[in-house]
């Protein structure tokens, strides 16, 4: 909708591109929902999937205005392909027509802007954290006829809890085509791969409650990563 948020009847908060790279946030898994009151994220899978609880319950995923949620999904949306998230609340989520009383959340991705302007960014950080990204935004045929967009991403880091590393490849391209002022074609297509250790793991102790050490993990480093 192009009406102004402070002027929407609904409950919806945006969180801009430009935020999350402020806040250097890498995913849905980072942080994102600290900007959004009421919401939380609950995860227990090694931060695998996307699950964000909101008025008593959990909120289903959008992405350009289509539900992608699953049982515990979808995966982690990557910040590297992120323009902006929407998060809609309370029974403001019905006017998808899909949503649910509780709200949901859209992430809208980036898209060509018919402006030359690429950009490479490589961050470091806890933990082995090394990841480089690049985003190429360009045009093919001028005027705003034909536009492309690339958006790259490459990472692997392990954690705070022994034996457990997770690495990934963001793969995003997408075109627009506008053959007149008012009409717009885009093509877009995400491909992402992941591969981790085997997440979800709850541990026991004969000892009682805390008595384990919070890095302690029972996977075997042999074990053969998940994709």
């Amino acid at each position: 909708m192009q009406t102004p948020l402070i002027e929407l009847p609904q409950n919806v908060q945006s969180i801009s591109g430009q935020v999350l790279n402020d806040q250097i946030t890498l995913n849905m898994s980072e942080g994102i929902v600290r900007n959004v009151s009421g919401a939380r994220k609950v995860e227990h899978w090694d931060n695998v999937y996307s699950n964000v609880f909101m008025r008593g319950a959990s909120i289903a995923t959008y992405m350009n205005g289509m539900n992608v949620s699953s049982t515990w999904g979808p995966i982690n949306p990557d910040a590297s392909i992120i323009d902006r998230i929407e998060f809609v609340k309370g029974p403001a989520g019905f006017m998808g027509s899909m949503g649910d009383p509780a709200g949901f959340y859209n992430i809208v991705t980036k898209k060509p802007t018919g402006k030359f302007a690429n950009s490479v960014r490589f961050t470091t950080g806890s933990y082995n954290l090394f990841r480089g990204e690049a985003d190429l935004d360009g045009v093919i045929v001028k005027d705003g006829v034909l536009d492309y967009r690339l958006n790259l991403m490459g990472s692997s880091n392990k954690s705070w809890s022994e034996n457990d590393k997770t690495s990934k490849i963001i793969i995003a391209p997408s075109i627009t085509f506008r053959p007149t002022k008012t009409t717009t074609f885009t093509a877009q297509y995400n491909y992402q791969y992941l591969k981790f250790n085997q997440p979800g793991a709850y541990l026991m102790s004969n000892d009682g409650y805390a008595s384990l050490n919070v890095h302690t993990n029972f996977n075997d480093p042999n074990f053969k990563k998940q994709k």
